[in-house]
C-alpha cells in the first residue's frame, strides 16, 4: 500500500471525536465579513437532480455573522470563531452523535440539514473504519444549532446510506466518505436547510481564484472553544478550495480538528447559501504541508432523491 495511501487513511481515523470534558465558554466577537460568489459562478437552474435550493422558514432570522447572539488541521492562524446564532444559515448545522443504549454520548461529528429531514455528514462517522461495523441508525441523534452543549431540538436516526464501508482497513472509494441520514423529525421546517449544488468546477484554476476566500465550514471539533469544546460549533469564514486531486476530493485550507468530520463546506449565492463539499479530513501534499479535503457534491447528489422517498 502507498504510503500517501496509509497517511490519507490515519487521517481519517481521527475524525470521529471521542466524547470529553466540558465547561463554560468564553465570550468573542467576531467582526465577519461576508463575501458573496461571484455572478459567473452562481449556480445555474438546470439538472434538478445534482442541485437543491435552500429553504429558509418565513418566521426564523437570518444573519451571515455566526457569533450573533439572537487529526485535522488547522492551516497557518486558527481563524475560528464560535458560532453562536440562532439565525439562519446557521441553525442548519448541527452536532451528528453517536449513543449506546442508555442514551449516552460514544463520539460524535458534525451534520448539516439539507431538506426537511435529511442530514449530510460522512461515511465514517456512521461506519467503522476499523471493521465496517455500521452504527445502527437509532443510535445517531442530530441536535440542531447546539451552542454552550443546548439545543431546543434531538432527533434520531432512522436510516442512512453511505458512499463507502472502507473494507480491508482502507477505503476503496477514497472520494466517497459521505453519507446521508434520514432523521426522525422534519427539523429543517423549523430551521431551514441548505442548498447544495456541483455547478462550481474547482478543477478550474480560474474558478477557485474567483471564489478564494468565499467559503465557510461550521463543526464541531473537538479543540474548539477552548473552554468548552465541542458543545458549540467553530466556524471558518474566508477559506478557499485550492485544488481537486487525483481522487477527485476538494482540497481546501478551512480549520478543522476531529470531530469536524461531515462539516459542510459552503458559499453564498444571490439565490442563498450552498454546500459546496463536505468536509471528511486532512492528509499533507507533496511538500509536507497540511491540507485538508473534502467530498464532492456530485459524489453523492443522485443519492438524496432516494433517502426522500
Amino acid at each position: 500500500m502507498n504510503k500517501k495511501l496509509i497517511t490519507l487513511f490515519f487521517a481519517s481515523l481521527l475524525g470521529l471525536l471521542l466524547f470529553g470534558n466540558w465547561s463554560l465558554f468564553a465570550g468573542q466577537s467576531s467582526g465577519v465579513a461576508v463575501a458573496q460568489f461571484p455572478a459567473d459562478v452562481r449556480p445555474a437552474a438546470t439538472n434538478v437532480a445534482m442541485q437543491s435550493a435552500p429553504y429558509i422558514p418565513e418566521n426564523l432570522a437570518q444573519s451571515d455573522d455566526p457569533f450573533d447572539p439572537g487529526d485535522r488541521a488547522i492551516i497557518g492562524e486558527d481563524n475560528r470563531i464560535e458560532m453562536r446564532s440562532r439565525r439562519y444559515p446557521w441553525t442548519t448545522v448541527g452536532r451528528l452523535e453517536i449513543i449506546n443504549e442508555d442514551g449516552e454520548i460514544l463520539g460524535h461529528c458534525t451534520g448539516t440539514l439539507i431538506a426537511e429531514d435529511i442530514v449530510i455528514t460522512n461515511a465514517h462517522c456512521v461506519v467503522s473504519i476499523q471493521d465496517n461495523r455500521l452504527t445502527p441508525p437509532e443510535r445517531l441523534q442530530f441536535q440542531p444549532n447546539l451552542i454552550n452543549g443546548i439545543a431546543d431540538d434531538v432527533a434520531r436516526g432512522e436510516k442512512y446510506i453511505y458512499g463507502t464501508d472502507f473494507p480491508n482497513y482502507m477505503p476503496t472509494s477514497i472520494g466517497d466518505d459521505w453519507a446521508l441520514v434520514k432523521i426522525d423529525k422534519h427539523l429543517g421546517d423549523k430551521y431551514g436547510f441548505l442548498g447544495w449544488t456541483n455547478k462550481v468546477d474547482f478543477a478550474n484554476s480560474d474558478i477557485r481564484n474567483a471564489t478564494a476566500g468565499k467559503m465557510f465550514l461550521a463543526g464541531y471539533a473537538a479543540d474548539f472553544p477552548k473552554s468548552n469544546p465541542g458543545a458549540t460549533a467553530g466556524v471558518n469564514t474566508g477559506c478557499s478550495v485550492v485544488d481537486v486531486d487525483s481522487y477527485g476530493r476538494l482540497l481546501h485550507d478551512c480549520d478543522t480538528n476531529p470531530g469536524a468530520s461531515g462539516s459542510a463546506i459552503f458559499g453564498k449565492f444571490d439565490e442563498g447559501y450552498y454546500i459546496l463539499g463536505v468536509h471528511a479530513g486532512a492528509a499533507s501534499d507533496a511538500n509536507g504541508n497540511p491540507v485538508n479535503y473534502a467530498m464532492q457534491v456530485s459524489r453523492w447528489a443522485g443519492q438524496v432523491a432516494e433517502m426522500q422517498n
